[in-house]
């Protein structure tokens, strides 16, 4: 133990050091884990930086607001509201004059809704973006950028919180824990270039959820992704990170929360298509109906509205429905959409997919699965924490030009059923040219013991011998 003091001589810095030996470490890529209940010890190995300076201040280094437990202490410092009428914030609000909130009616939920439509409605920039453009002329502050529906990302915070208080709701600032982080820091509470801020806005006895989201990515009113799901907050009365950043006062703990949760029953896919198969020229027309709702559709619906993507979470999420080997013509357009929970999103799509063998075609790579054995090639070691619960279905017409007799139809049969995983496959002959293949997929809890690997790995096998079946025609 040792015992250092700043140069300020107003705070004292205990430095210990641990030696460890014989750690075991994961073998399988951690995504979502729950740090305060992991059997390891996590270790993070890059170098410690502050906001890109090499002179790395006290504040970073010691949590002045934790106690010696290393609880939350609530602050005495309270922030006082105050009017922002610059230009931009001008602007904004004519685009805002249709949106009112109705002072007599406790549910805020249609106000909210109305307000995070019109606000995602707008084209959000980065200032850094714009230096050398012909509207750097104007500074970031000009309501100028409003002429064209645009905002700066920078001022995202102000704005919102500045709305919100005109319109008399009461909100906090929710710091959240990103569980696949581990540990909740007063620095940050997840990927700073996606979630910048979180808004509570009471709504009788329950909260609603606000983000202001960068980089164009957008969220609907109370959509929140699965890493801040389910999760420890807390209650502020200022942006935790807004102090770090921008010098302001600290902020004040008014209560901890858990935030909402989704389960197997709203984060579902629903993927129905007709495969029409053509013997003579080997080309299959496809028509597909994409249906996303839940963790779904807040992960995948940006890659098909505008191939954006949370490059935060794994890439085995991101694969569209015409994401098929050797697809072409490929067309994607919009159904159907929803703005409340739990923002169910359809889509239309169409494409040609060339085959080359008439008498064994291939469905390598046609399911969308987010498991396979490249992931998980042996029993986990810890505990397995899911990314959340989740239906994933499938049901593919498969017809022919001419009578086909499929003679490994027994092949398509898969069964699992357990307290972690639901696994139907099965191909049924319809008519003389015409097959069902219907593939529905459950993950139902949220964590497997390590005790169940062998139950991951038989999950696993199965998607993996789905995703690479093969239809064998009779000559």
């Amino acid at each position: 133990m040792k015992k250092s003091t700043e140069l300020d001589r107003l705070t004292t810095i205990w430095t210990s050091q641990y030696h460890f030996k014989n750690l075991k470490s994961n073998n399988y890529p951690v995504n979502s884990r729950s740090g305060k209940t992991f059997p390891y010890i996590f270790i993070d190995l890059n170098f410690l930086t502050y906001l890109g300076s090499t002179h790395i201040p006290s504040e970073a280094l010691v949590f002045k607001d934790r106690g010696k437990k290393f609880e939350w202490l609530p602050l005495n410092t309270v922030y006082v509201e105050g009017a922002n009428y610059d230009k931009q914030h001008a602007n904004i609000r004519k685009f805002l004059s249709h949106v009112q909130n109705d002072l007599n009616n406790p549910d805020k939920s249609a106000f909210l809704s109305k307000l995070c439509d019109t606000l995602n409605s707008l084209k959000y920039v980065s200032a850094e973006s714009m230096n050398y453009s012909d509207e750097a002329q104007y500074s970031v502050g000009s309501g100028e950028w409003l002429v064209k529906g645009k905002i700066i990302e920078e001022f995202m915070f102000e704005m919102y919180w500045q709305l919100l208080n005109e319109s008399k709701m009461s909100k906090n600032i929710v710091c959240v824990q990103d569980k696949r982080l581990g540990e909740h820091l007063t620095t940050s509470r997840s990927a700073y270039k996606y979630e910048y801020n979180l808004f509570g806005v009471n709504n009788g006895k329950s909260i609603l959820y606000v983000i202001p989201r960068a980089n164009g990515m957008k969220y609907n009113m109370d959509e929140i992704p699965f890493y801040i799901e389910g999760v420890t907050a807390a209650l502020m009365n200022y942006d935790i990170q807004e102090i770090r950043f921008r010098s302001l006062i600290s902020p004040k703990v008014i209560q901890f929360i858990k935030t909402s949760s989704s389960s197997e029953n709203e984060n579902v896919r629903t993927e129905n298509a007709s495969f029409k198969f053509n013997l003579d020229s080997n080309i299959v027309t496809a028509f597909i109906k994409e249906n996303l709702s839940g963790q779904f559709s807040t992960i995948v619906r940006p890659l098909y509205l505008k191939n954006e993507i949370d490059s935060t979470v794994n890439p085995i999420y991101f694969k569209k429905c015409t994401d098929k080997p050797n697809a072409r013509n490929i067309s994607i357009v919009k159904s159907s959409s929803s703005n409340s929970f739990p923002f169910k999103n359809s889509f239309v799509c169409s494409e040609k997919i060339d085959f080359s063998n008439k008498n064994e075609i291939s469905l390598k790579d046609w399911f969308s699965f987010t498991f396979n054995k490249k992931l998980i090639s042996e029993k986990p070691n810890f505990d397995y924490y899911f990314d959340f619960e989740y239906t994933d279905i499938y049901n593919y017409m498969i017809e022919f030009n001419r009578p086909a007799d499929i003679t490994n139809i027994d092949a398509f049969s898969k069964s699992i059923h357990n307290s972690y995983f639901d696994v139907a496959s099965k191909l049924t002959k319809q008519t003389e040219t015409t097959y069902l293949l219907s593939v529905s997929i459950k993950v139902k809890e949220p964590v497997l013991a390590q005790a169940d690997g062998q139950l991951l790995l038989d999950f696993v096998n199965d998607l993996d011998n789905i995703n690479n079946m093969t239809i064998q025609i009779k000559k």
